[in-house]
């Protein structure tokens, strides 16, 4: 939370498990503050029976299981950096 906030990146790519906390957590308070508000954030996940839709609801731009195949990985960046303005229509980054 305290690099993001410092960073400002623009998109995330979090991990629903992570180490010291859990990534539903880390999503909603990223989403309620307003200097991380506009970041693009994907949630990644290995378990099976995770509710991806309250994910959706709490504010991820999108979801992907852990196994994704990198082409897949790469498409959803795109897209969600294109939704959030962070990726320009000439395909640079900016």
């Amino acid at each position: 939370l305290t690099m993001a906030r410092q960073l400002r990146p623009g998109l995330i790519i979090l991990d629903y498990n992570l180490p010291k906390a859990d990534g539903g957590f880390v999503l909603t308070t990223l989403r309620k503050d307003a200097a991380s508000v506009e970041m693009g954030i994907i949630m990644l996940s290995g378990e099976q029976d995770l509710d991806t839709d309250a994910l959706l609801e709490a504010g991820a731009d999108a979801f992907l299981p852990k196994n994704t195949e990198g082409i897949a990985l790469l498409n959803t960046v795109r897209t969600v950096l294109e939704n959030r303005g962070s990726f320009r229509r000439t395909g640079t980054w900016g």
